[in-house]
């Protein structure tokens, strides 16, 4: 500091200096208008050259010029004592005088140029600056927020959740705290006891296969893996582990979260063995059980699904069947009546099988909805041999009718007949009596 303030006032020192000398050669020396515009002009050349010396600091390169300008006063002074003075040497002082100048404007507009240009950087790197500090600003800001979002999460996933981290020999070398909520062990125990705590449930097998892949660097689907809580009781995990690899795409450790999914999996499971229950009896009755969606004004729509019977029966298979609606089973040359379905309303349609097999059926259906989707569950049941029956038996019935009558008018005839021999009888035995009392009579007679 003390080396920069003297250097400044050696350049003030100078700059009255050279003003002084200036004054002194117009005073003693100068004759003529010429030698005083030289002079003026080296005063005015020594004033700024000191001036910018100060304000720049460029001593070196100012030290230079003002020798030479120094150098030119001496060389004025001494020929102010030479009279008189030559025009070539005037000439040539001229010349050497305009190329220090040009000289010193060219350095001068240089060096401005130079300052100009480091200042433009130096504000466009400012505003970078400004803006890259803004920029962490926010960055960290939203960091602040998403680490804050990521504990609130991470908090919350506690009783379902725990997180662990792998080495490339196996070992767990991290595990979060909610390892004790969800299995019951310690950190430090689960690190020893995890491998023996795997059940003997086979879905383990395909687990540990995967997690295997994971240890040679190859991303894995989610698995499951079943495990003993502390107090023996399985646990069903569902397992998502991911390779960590580094700068050098080195593997270098497997990380994983695992979500417990017990009461899911065993809800899933009981749903799965009520499901199987009822598809076998849905595929083990002796009806037509099917599915069909119901389109708008309750018109059938396409088959969803038939059971076995339906489609051996029908002879349709289940992708056929799909893509037909209950209606177009109809046989279109006999049945031609229209119903109206009624929720709980049992109706008949006469189906033709694809073999052409006619077959009558009683149908009752209930609507439901999937999936915010109308749907009808229908029950179909083969009504042809009762059909037969009932024509038979109606046949029957017309045939005694029909003896009945005519036992009717064969007994109308039968009264009448016996009528009329009783009648006959009546006749004879009156016949008889008249001609017995008439032979008595002739008998009296004689």
């Amino acid at each position: 500091m003390k080396s920069s303030n003297s250097h400044i006032l050696q350049r003030i020192v100078i700059l009255l200096s050279s003003v002084t000398i200036a004054g002194v050669i117009i005073m003693l020396f100068i004759r003529n208008e010429l030698q005083l515009a030289y002079a003026l002009l080296l005063a005015i050349l020594l004033f700024i050259l000191s001036a910018y010396s100060i304000v720049t600091s460029r001593g070196r390169l100012i030290d230079r010029y003002y020798g030479q300008l120094t150098s030119l006063i001496g060389s004025l002074s001494l020929e102010a004592n030479q009279q008189p003075f030559t025009q070539k040497k005037n000439y040539r002082a001229l010349s050497e005088l305009e190329e220090v100048i040009a000289d010193l404007n060219v350095s001068i507009s240089k060096k401005t140029n130079e300052l100009r240009n480091r200042n433009i950087e130096l504000k466009k790197k400012q505003r970078e600056a400004l803006k890259q500090n803004k920029e962490l600003t926010q960055a960290y800001v939203a960091l602040k927020e998403s680490r804050e979002r990521y504990e609130k999460l991470v908090i919350s996933l506690e009783e379902e959740y725990f997180l662990y981290q792998i080495d490339l020999s196996g070992n767990i070398k991290y595990v979060s705290p909610s390892v004790e909520t969800i299995l019951g062990y310690s950190i430090e125990d689960f690190k020893v006891k995890r491998n023996s705590t795997f059940t003997s449930n086979p879905i383990n097998k395909s687990a540990k296969q995967a997690m295997k892949k994971v240890l040679n660097g190859k991303s894995q689907p989610k698995f499951l893996a079943e495990l003993y809580h502390v107090d023996c009781s399985p646990r069903m995990l569902e397992i998502s582990e991911v390779p960590v690899f580094n700068s050098n795409k080195e593997l270098i450790a497997i990380e994983g979260i695992a979500h417990d999914i017990t009461e899911r999996y065993n809800a899933e499971e009981l749903i799965r063995e009520q499901e199987e229950k009822y598809r076998q009896v849905f595929n083990s009755a002796s009806d037509f059980i099917f599915l069909f969606a119901m389109e708008k004004e309750n018109t059938p729509g396409k088959f969803i699904e038939a059971n076995t019977y339906t489609q051996k029966v029908l002879g349709y298979k289940q992708e056929e069947l799909q893509q037909m609606t209950p209606e177009d089973l109809n046989a279109a040359e006999i049945w031609n009546e229209d119903h109206e379905r009624v929720t709980g309303e049992k109706y008949e349609r006469i189906w033709e099988a694809k073999d052409g097999t006619i077959i009558n059926v009683e149908i009752s259906e209930h609507l439901f909805k999937i999936k915010n989707k109308k749907a009808t569950i229908a029950v179909a049941r083969d009504i042809t041999e009762r059909k037969r029956a009932i024509e038979e038996i109606k046949f029957m019935n017309e045939e005694l009718v029909n003896q009945k009558e005519n036992l009717e008018a064969l007994l109308d005839n039968l009264t009448q007949t016996q009528e009329q021999l009783v009648q006959s009888e009546k006749m004879a035995a009156l016949g008889q009596l008249i001609a017995g009392v008439a032979h008595e009579l002739s008998l009296i007679h004689i």
